[in-house]
C-alpha cells in the first residue's frame, strides 16, 4: 500500500484530520538558505530587507484542501499588525498546512496551521522568506484555534525581524443561525383554539 495512504490512515486512527498540502513554493535556492529562527521555524532575510521599511500585506492563497481553509480570510487582518501600508515591499502568504487533532474522550481539540511567506521588493526580487507552523488548542473550536495559531506566528515574526507589533484586530463574527418562525393556524375542527404548526422559511441543512 502507498506509504502516504498508510500515514493518512494512522493519523485518522489517532484522531488527526490532515489538510492536504502542496510542495513548498519557494525557489530551491531560497529553500537552501532558510535557517532555523529563534521564534520562527525557518527564515531567510536578504541584506536588502530593512525592518524600518517593512512590508505591506499582499496576495493570500491556499494549497490546502480543507473545509476550514477559509481561515485565509483572516490573514490580512492578522498580519496587518506587523505591516506598513506605505511600504514598497509586498508580503505574499500561502496556507500550506491545516491539521486538526481531536480526542473526544477528553474533549481535546487542536489545530496546526502552516504558513509560507514571501516578501518581494519594488523590483520584484525576493528579499525575505519564511516557513513555519504553529499548533493551538486554546481557542473556541477549529476556527478559534487557527486564529490563535496565526496570531502566534505573527508575533513570532515580529520578534524575529525586530518590528513593532500593532494592536490586534477583532476576529470576524461567525454568522448567527436564525430559527424558523412558527406560524399559528386554527385547528381543523374549527373550534378557534390556536395550534402550533411549524412552517419552514429558508433553507435547512
Amino acid at each position: 500500500m502507498n506509504k502516504l495512504v498508510i500515514a493518512s490512515l494512522v493519523l485518522l486512527g489517532a484522531g488527526v484530520r490532515p489538510g492536504l498540502a502542496a510542495p513548498v513554493r519557494l525557489p530551491p535556492e531560497v529553500v537552501a538558505k532558510l535557517q532555523s529562527g529563534q521564534r520562527i521555524a525557518k527564515l531567510w532575510v536578504s541584506p536588502e530587507f530593512k525592518a524600518a521599511q517593512g512590508f505591506r500585506t499582499g496576495p493570500v492563497d491556499s494549497d490546502v484542501t480543507s473545509r476550514f481553509a477559509d481561515i485565509t480570510k483572516d490573514f490580512p487582518a492578522a498580519f496587518a499588525r506587523l505591516a506598513r501600508p506605505e511600504s514598497p515591499n509586498v508580503l505574499a502568504l500561502t496556507l500550506v498546512e491545516l491539521t486538526v487533532k481531536e480526542r473526544p474522550q477528553n474533549n481535546y481539540l487542536a489545530a496546526t496551521v502552516g504558513i509560507e511567506g514571501r516578501v518581494t521588493g519594488p523590483d520584484g526580487n525576493l528579499i525575505l522568506a519564511f516557513a513555519t507552523r504553529e499548533e493551538n488548542s486554546n481557542g473556541v473550536g477549529v476556527p478559534g484555534n487557527c486564529r490563535r495559531a496565526v496570531a502566534t506566528i505573527v508575533a513570532a515574526l515580529a520578534g524575529e525581524l525586530g518590528m513593532p507589533l500593532g494592536k490586534a484586530v477583532p476576529a470576524r463574527p461567525e454568522p448567527a443561525v436564525v430559527a424558523a418562525p412558527l406560524v399559528f393556524t386554527p385547528r381543523p375542527e374549527g373550534d378557534g383554539s390556536p395550534h402550533q404548526e411549524p412552517t419552514a422559511h429558508g433553507n435547512h441543512y
